[in-house]
């Protein structure tokens, strides 16, 4: 199942912009399988701490209130959610906002410390987990279910992404492979790359959970294909892993509920314009017939192809070019009554 929801809410202070609906996306992606019988499709909790990684530096707390609190419900379809409350395992029940017309239900709090986010919503002990009581309304009626904490040990690693400055020049038109470290994650952690342009738009994602190529715990690269990212771009990444808890799919019908405590390392990231076209010149060497010199990008694969008819084009060359320039001659080229040539990059 290959289901993103793009929600449209933004987090106050950017610290995480978002966060909320990649979960929501992550979340109904991944632990829905094929539970699709109900008009709920996934509800939960998650505990979420936000860091921040510049490089030449380790991740550290993000700025402004970097722990929240987020409750999640999601529909099978756009006016299937009335309203909702989750009642922590201490205070008052919580009330979730109705959001994406009436296909989200949502509740965030932030907090400066660990302490007042555990203080307000405890995720419990190994003997004694934390559970969220959810009530829900839906058009068709009333549904009650919970989920816990049980399950989970602990929270996950920190992510650190590994040689951020080469973040720093990302060239767009070629393949990037981000690296990171997450010491202690575990196979069933569940791990999500997300990168945003300057609008909070999310430009590339690694696969979510449970479909082809998902990431968990133990993964530590993916690769960004070219041309995944626009050029000339300051953008935004984030890494952000889930230990979840013990799945509820009973209690709500077709539904899932899940608790999850994770950790979201975010980073700058930038891309270069787009590499400048090939340019071919003529020379007329004496002795020695024709030849073209090339002007393309450092580094990058040139291919000099060349044609009789505009129409069939035979690749002559592919070369790389590391000065820039170069120098490229077709032997066959005075037993033809005219050819034509092409450089291209891939």
């Amino acid at each position: 199942m290959n289901r993103h929801f793009h929600l449209t809410r933004a987090l106050p202070g950017r610290a995480g912009v978002e966060t909320w609906r990649w979960w929501c996306s992550l979340l109904a992606a991944g632990w829905l399988g094929t539970l699709t019988a109900g008009e709920v499709q996934w509800f939960g909790v998650v505990k979420l701490r936000q860091f921040t990684q510049l490089p030449g530096q380790s991740p550290g707390p993000a700025a402004g209130q970097p722990y929240s609190f987020l409750a999640l419900a999601l529909g099978q379809a756009p006016q299937t959610l009335v309203s909702g409350t989750v009642q922590p395992p201490r205070g008052a029940p919580v009330t979730l906002e109705v959001v994406t017309n009436g296909l989200a239900l949502f509740f965030e709090q932030r907090f400066a410390t660990a302490a007042a986010l555990d203080a307000a919503y405890p995720h419990g002990s190994l003997l004694n987990p934390g559970t969220y009581p959810f009530h829900l309304r839906t058009r068709s009626g009333e549904h009650s279910g919970a989920v816990s904490y049980a399950g989970v040990l602990g929270p996950p690693p920190v992510p650190e992404v590994i040689h951020l400055e080469a973040a720093a020049a990302v060239d767009p038109a070629l393949p990037f492979t981000l690296r990171w470290k997450v010491p202690g994650g575990t196979i069933l952690d569940l791990i999500l790359v997300v990168i945003l342009d300057a609008s909070s738009n999310v430009v590339f994602s690694s696969p979510l959970p449970f479909s082809e190529g998902a990431l968990n715990g133990l993964a530590t690269e993916v690769q960004i294909p070219a041309h995944a990212l626009p050029p000339a771009a300051t953008l935004e990444g984030h890494v952000l892993i889930a230990r979840p808890g013990l799945p509820n799919t009973t209690s709500i019908p077709g539904a899932i509920g899940i608790a999850a405590l994770a950790r979201e390392t975010s980073f700058p990231l930038a891309t270069r314009p787009l590499p400048a076209p090939p340019r071919l010149e003529w020379v007329i060497a004496p002795g020695e017939g024709p030849a073209w010199r090339v002007w393309a990008p450092p580094h990058r694969t040139v291919h000099f192809l060349a044609s009789d008819d505009l129409r069939s084009w035979v690749e002559m060359l592919a070369t790389n070019l590391p000065a820039g320039v170069g120098e490229v001659r077709d032997p066959g080229a005075t037993t033809r009554p005219r050819r034509f040539y092409r450089a291209v990059l891939p």
